[in-house]
């Protein structure tokens, strides 16, 4: 009886204790449906990547690399890479048209590794990526070799057999005006080319 007077008496204090019983509801219901869902990070590489770059398919042939794996793919491996991240609007595109190539082809496997990060801290793997395709790199405003990317590399036993990145740099234009269909087949023509040296 005094606590129904109490709460008669200090609305506020009812507010709150309704309050407090809405959030613990909540709680006790979104987290376990939160705990039951799965991480991006869980999912298979092809469908965490077709999540990421919504042009592509899920079944893509998209393996995450992380900076380190890439580095030592370039110094001393075999494949194809492409260094970007799912907010650029670059990339979106550019792996939507390397990833038709890719199907067309056969292709296995492309290296993907999302370098933003390792980038604006110029981490040590990011600078043995530097190192590796120093010669094809274009310079940042202090003179500096830096990846832009879109990049896409192949590469054959730690030789550099061809890259690209064609649109890394634009900023004047939108990818939807700047890919047009003569544009696309040619840069199709050169991945194939390039990509059919290590198949």
């Amino acid at each position: 009886m005094k606590r129904e007077n109490l709460l008669k008496k200090n609305p506020s204090k009812k507010i709150v204790l309704l309050s407090l019983s809405a959030l613990l509801l909540v709680l006790v219901v979104a987290v376990p449906t939160i705990m039951l869902l799965p991480r991006q990070s869980d999912l298979p590489d092809a469908i965490r990547f077709s999540k990421e770059y919504v042009l592509v398919e899920e079944d893509n042939a998209f393996v995450y690399k992380s900076v380190s794996q890439v580095a030592d793919i370039l110094e001393n491996g075999t494949g194809i890479v492409i260094l970007g991240f799912r907010e650029c609007i670059w990339c979106q595109t550019y792996v939507a048209i390397l990833h038709e190539v890719a199907k067309d082809l056969g292709v296995v496997e492309i290296y993907y590794s999302d370098i933003r990060t390792d980038r604006e801290i110029n981490s040590i793997p990011y600078q043995r990526i530097v190192k590796a395709l120093d010669e094809h790199l274009e310079l940042d405003t202090e003179g500096r070799p830096r990846v832009f990317v879109p990049a896409f590399t192949v590469v054959k036993d730690g030789v550099i057999i061809g890259h690209d990145n064609e649109t890394s740099t634009l900023s004047d234009i939108s990818p939807v005006d700047y890919w047009t269909n003569s544009k696309v087949d040619a840069l199709k023509q050169r991945m194939e080319a390039m990509i059919k040296e290590i198949l």
